[in-house]
């Protein structure tokens, strides 16, 4: 997918190291609560950097520890400035400070121009009113998530911006089977999240050795509630190890469970020659960032160069929402526009980060090579697992304390007796 539809992902960093939880799988060094956030002025430049690699609308994360965390107005004002350089920012964040402070989030909505939100809730985190005990099963968050789903709900409704919002989600061994809990979750609230995100933990940072539980075991919770196997639609960006993306629609209707549509079927060979074919004349069109004025004159431009191929694709989508949905197309069609049923956007996705001995394999070198996630240090972009990895995080933030890195043997010290006082 990468330079056919999507060009990558990049996050700034040292944004604001610090962050108010103390989770037990956190990629940040055991510096990070006593680092000095980058100013703004250095953040701009990260996102001039970022724009010239990227390209317009190219995706940036806001992140590195709990960016709320900054002032309001200088938060509103990294928003701007990523808009500005025809980029696409998405706050990354636990939550906690919007469901305090529903203004903020409103105030980046109105003054910055945000329309992406990321929202970090699983049973790893500690800290905050939401969070603030050990928390066994997933399901117990759920009334965290919920109060997540209505805040966007809630800004929409204010400002009739309906922001994209993704949830992620740390999968340590504890966690692993219970998964499935939060697909469930996010196909009834697949109104408001249009991304569903888990990263297996990595022996980097603060991460406590755990296991995790491994990808394919990951998927197969995955897939038990999406009633179908990923292997049929999965797309990866970078390298094959590096992720694991399904693309489908969820089919909600009353009284019933949403189902998860996927949209890939690689034993479908009609239907992959068109996706090739549509990426071959119009790979890379997006109208995420377009007003609906644009968006209008974008797709009337594509019906009026290409009106053969956008009658394939409709003849396609009828075909999809027959072996799909289950029904007849004209009738799935009907339900749709009588309001019966919603047909909503969702990606799952796993990422799959790096232990620090993997970077020193062959197969470490082709991953970090094929990265399509990355974040500027010292002038250019670097692989966010080369960045975790290899300590380049500690010393950026060392920078602004101005103190020596800790060896790695009195970190892992550090490390293992705050996790042992902490669990």
């Amino acid at each position: 997918m990468v330079g056919r539809q999507w060009e990558g992902c990049a996050a700034t960093i040292g944004a604001m190291p610090r962050c108010d939880f103390d989770c037990t799988s956190c990629y940040l060094p055991r510096s990070a609560n006593r680092s000095k956030p980058a100013p703004l002025e250095a953040l701009f430049e990260q996102l001039e950097l970022i724009a010239a690699s990227f390209g317009p609308w190219g995706n940036v994360q806001l992140t590195d520890g709990e960016i709320t965390l900054r002032r309001p107005d200088e938060l509103v004002a990294l928003v701007r400035r990523a808009v500005e350089l025809q980029l696409i920012p998405m706050v990354m964040t636990h939550g906690e400070s919007f469901l305090r402070d529903p203004v903020l989030l409103e105030r980046l909505v109105v003054e910055g121009g945000l329309r992406e939100v990321s929202f970090h809730v699983d049973t790893t985190q500690r800290g905050g009113r939401t969070r603030a005990r050990s928390v066994a099963h997933e399901r117990e968050l759920h009334p965290v998530r919920d109060a997540c789903a209505e805040l966007l709900r809630a800004i929409q409704r204010r400002t009739g911006v309906q922001l994209r919002a993704a949830s992620t989600v740390t999968v340590e061994a504890h966690n692993a089977e219970q998964v499935g809990e939060i697909v469930r979750w996010t196909l009834s609230n697949s109104d408001v999240l249009r991304v569903l995100s888990f990263q297996p933990v990595a022996q980097v940072g603060r991460t406590r050795a755990d296991g995790g539980g491994g990808v394919e075991a990951l998927w197969r919770s995955i897939d038990a509630v999406l009633g179908a196997d990923s292997a049929d639609s999965n797309l990866w960006f970078g390298h094959p190890d590096c992720s694991r993306v399904v693309m489908g629609m969820v089919w909600r209707e009353p009284g019933a469970a949403a189902r998860f549509l996927p949209w890939r079927d690689v034993s479908d060979a009609r239907s992959e020659r068109f996706v090739a074919d549509w990426l071959a004349r119009w790979g890379g069109i997006s109208m995420r960032s377009d007003s609906a004025g644009v968006a209008l004159a974008r797709a009337s431009g594509v019906l009026l160069r290409s009106p053969l191929l956008v009658a394939r694709g409709a003849l396609e989508t009828a075909r999809w929402l027959r072996l799909r949905a289950a029904r007849p197309a004209w009738r799935a069609g009907l339900e749709l526009l009588r309001g019966r049923a919603q047909l909503r956007p969702l990606a799952i996705v796993t990422h799959h980060f790096m232990d620090a001995h993997e970077l020193d394999t062959p197969r470490g070198a082709e991953r970090c090579a094929a990265c399509v996630f990355k974040a500027p240090i010292d002038g250019r972009m670097v692989s966010m697992c080369e960045i975790n990895a290899r300590g380049l995080r500690e010393q950026l933030y060392a920078r602004s304390t101005g103190v020596q890195t800790a060896g790695a043997s009195a970190v892992a010290q550090l490390d293992s007796q705050d996790f042992a006082r902490n669990s």
